[in-house]
């Protein structure tokens, strides 16, 4: 169950709206890999096939493998905002929350519009107990984006985490009335479900993200 959050947190942090591991088995995952470290040898600094590496090892749960490529790509641009956005949420799954709040927060010092490390930052201080914190980072994103689903979401993510269940079902209905076409809205509505000991209503849930997954 605890994989399974960090998991819905880490999506929907990181706002996966491409392709996911889903969509490919793991043959195809790791030719995409050996593909791009063919292309790497080639031109080592290429720091978008480096962030595409590292998030199909993320496909295949290949959290430390992420890691270096994200860092790689960290190392030849300092201030790439997604590359340290994606590291923050591969130490997410690791548990690594100190990590996550740093590298989430040097996003935002280059960049204090950036929303997705708001939402990664906010997952650190929300698995370390600092609650206001994270509610802090939330709310600043729902003031600058009241129309991203996404924003609604992170937040059931900590109401989740304070068993403050009722607020977390009531972001994520906000959530998917903005955006009724989002899986992984479902996805994480379903899990809200599952806790409030809503067994149909958390099935009714995924059978929704399964179809609209198709």
């Amino acid at each position: 169950m605890k994989n399974l959050i960090l998991i819905l947190t880490m999506l929907l942090a990181m706002n996966f709206s491409t392709a996911s591991a889903e969509e490919f088995d793991e043959e195809e995952i790791i030719g995409a890999i050996f593909y791009l470290d063919t292309e790497l040898e080639k031109n080592p600094n290429d720091v978008d096939k480096l962030k595409l590496r590292g998030k199909m090892y993320a496909m295949l749960d290949d959290w430390e493998s992420a890691i270096d490529s994200y860092s790689r790509a960290i190392e030849i641009d300092p201030n790439d905002l997604d590359a340290y956005v994606s590291r923050a949420g591969m130490n997410l799954m690791r548990e690594q929350f100190d990590a996550v709040i740093e590298d989430s927060s040097k996003a935002l010092q280059i960049n204090p519009n950036y929303l997705p490390a708001y939402s990664t930052r906010a997952s650190g201080y929300s698995k370390l107990g600092q609650f206001d914190l994270a509610l802090s980072d939330c709310n600043t994103m729902i003031e600058m984006q009241p129309n991203d689903p996404h924003v609604y979401a992170s937040r059931a993510m900590i109401f989740a985490d304070m068993n403050e269940l009722k607020r977390a079902l009531d972001d994520m209905n906000q959530a998917i009335k903005i955006d009724s076409k989002d899986p992984s809205l479902y996805e994480a509505r379903s899990y809200i479900h599952e806790l409030m000991g809503n067994e149909k209503a958390a099935q009714k849930d995924l059978k929704k993200a399964e179809n609209l997954y198709r």
